[in-house]
């Protein structure tokens, strides 16, 4: 049932549609499975689900941000030494981000 969007039979309305759920049983200590009741008691998530897809879904973005991060690093290691020196580089970004008002 992954992804599949199926109509919402509804009396007054056929164009409404919801994404069907897949579903997963996990075991968790006790101390945990606390911390998640207490975040949806102070209102900060709906449902225990929605703090575990919230969780996933910060995952998924720190898997993208850090694998944006390996490939500039390969990038700046396939592009080889530099001449410049260290001054040079820290100058020239420090004139860079004066340029853009952020430093």
């Amino acid at each position: 049932m992954r992804g599949r969007v199926r109509p919402l039979i509804d009396n007054k309305r056929t164009d409404l549609y919801f994404i069907c759920m897949a579903q997963i049983n996990i075991s968790l200590p006790d101390k945990l499975k606390e911390w998640i009741e207490g975040r949806v008691a102070d209102g900060s998530f709906a449902s225990s689900s929605d703090y575990v897809r919230d969780l996933v879904r910060q995952d998924q973005r720190e898997a993208a941000r850090l694998e944006h991060l390996r490939a500039e690093i390969a990038k700046g290691r396939a592009s080889g030494i530099s001449a410049r020196s260290i001054e040079d580089i820290i100058s020239q970004t420090r004139e860079q981000l004066q340029a853009r008002g952020e430093g």
